[in-house]
């Protein structure tokens, strides 16, 4: 026991336990109180994320697109090495995704297609080994391009 004195100077007696402090004697936790405060952090991350409709919608297209691998060979219409010699200078097809019965405007269509003049590697004459500097030349003249239309700025 110990005392101390308030403003009008009586002693006030304070006990102290010498038991040690059992937090479990106090509360005691219910079922769903122990599942949420003894849950880990990937179970609690789990929890939050199933509550998210479009993520786990998301989540479940890209598993699908996952496992699509696994048979994707024997999905595919042309074997792994086939070549089509009649088609090799062919120019890069034109992205479609509706034009004029609008899904996409013509700015749209316009860089899809700046995208594809890119990709395909710009105006070559014919199959030919390009450099790395080669490639960023030619997104730099695209970008550069780009910068200069009214609808970009």
């Amino acid at each position: 026991m110990s005392g101390r004195a308030d403003a009008a100077g009586h002693r006030i007696e304070h006990f102290v336990s010498t038991a040690p402090f059992d937090p479990y004697t106090i509360e005691k936790l219910t079922p769903e109180q122990e599942r949420y405060y003894m849950a880990s952090q990937w179970r609690m991350m789990w929890w939050r994320l199933k509550r998210h409709r479009l993520a786990v919608i998301a989540g479940a297209v890209l598993a699908a697109m996952y496992l699509s691998i696994v048979v994707s060979e024997f999905l595919s219409p042309y074997n792994l090495h086939s070549r089509h010699t009649d088609f090799l200078y062919a120019p890069p097809q034109q992205v479609h995704l509706f034009h004029q019965g609008r899904f996409i405007s013509d700015y749209d269509r316009h860089l899809a297609g700046r995208l594809a003049y890119i990709i395909t590697g710009g105006n070559l004459s014919g199959p030919q080994e390009v450099t790395e500097a080669y490639l960023l030349g030619l997104e730099r003249e695209v970008f550069l391009s780009l910068l200069g239309e009214p609808k970009t700025q």
